[in-house]
């Protein structure tokens, strides 16, 4: 183990109702890191997932601090991946999605890095890409500003805070669910394997070509690298 144990008791517990998800025990064979396209704070998005009836959720939820929220057991799921493969139902049963509290692609607008809504984020939380990454979203701001569609160079950084978060949860979860942590460099874009329900960590972009979380922040990439790749000997 490369990182410090998971405290499962400094989880927050969200009263999250069973309607909203499929408590229904599933094997887990892949891990799928989500971040979230929002500003600080979990309760919106969480709060967001409860206006939907399609059972849309990851079961949890990582704040800029580090502070994990869990919504559901990790043994249940949810539609949390949304692609357009066939077996898109069975693929959303067997994978565990992790969301990441970020604003995603940002852009330079009026003097200020700006997410999709326009929200200014502060430079220390902007991270560049000189050769881009994905492309600007096509919210109704960026679009007002004629940037939409244009290749990202920004986006909102990760914190360190979270991406232990995020090396705690996979070594915890990769004993149990026997999933292989070993690092894949083809996670950053729509991936075959991953469609195909192949064992392992990817990321949102490796189910659907259009989304772009999560970017290939180095630190978290550093963090990827280091986990212990085989689950049954950690």
């Amino acid at each position: 183990m490369k990182y410090p144990a998971l405290d499962q008791s400094k989880i927050k517990q969200f009263n999250f109702p069973d309607s909203q998800y499929y408590k229904e025990v599933t094997d887990k064979k892949q891990i799928c890191l989500h971040h979230t396209a929002s500003g600080p704070g979990t309760d919106g998005d969480i709060h967001w997932w409860l206006t939907d009836p399609a059972r849309v959720a990851t079961c949890v939820i990582i704040d800029r601090t580090g502070v994990i929220d869990s919504c559901f057991d990790s043994k249940y799921w949810a539609h949390h991946l949304g692609t357009h493969a066939l077996n898109n139902h069975q693929l959303n049963q067997h994978c565990l999605g992790i969301e990441i509290d970020a604003w995603g692609a940002l852009v330079f607008l009026d003097g200020a890095y700006r997410s999709y809504t326009g929200q200014p984020v502060p430079v220390e939380e902007v991270i560049e890409y000189p050769m881009g990454f994905k492309t600007i979203p096509n919210s109704p701001y960026f679009i007002k500003k004629e940037v939409a569609g244009e290749i990202a160079h920004y986006y909102h950084r990760y914190t360190k805070e979270q991406i232990l978060s995020v090396a705690q949860l996979l070594e915890y979860w990769g004993p149990l669910y026997n999933i292989p942590l070993t690092y894949n460099e083809e996670m950053w874009h729509l991936n075959s394997l991953a469609l195909a329900g192949d064992p392992g960590v990817w990321t949102h972009a490796s189910y659907l070509e259009e989304k772009s979380d999560c970017h290939p922040q180095e630190q978290l990439i550093y963090m990827l690298k280091s986990l212990t790749s085989n689950p049954q000997n950690p």
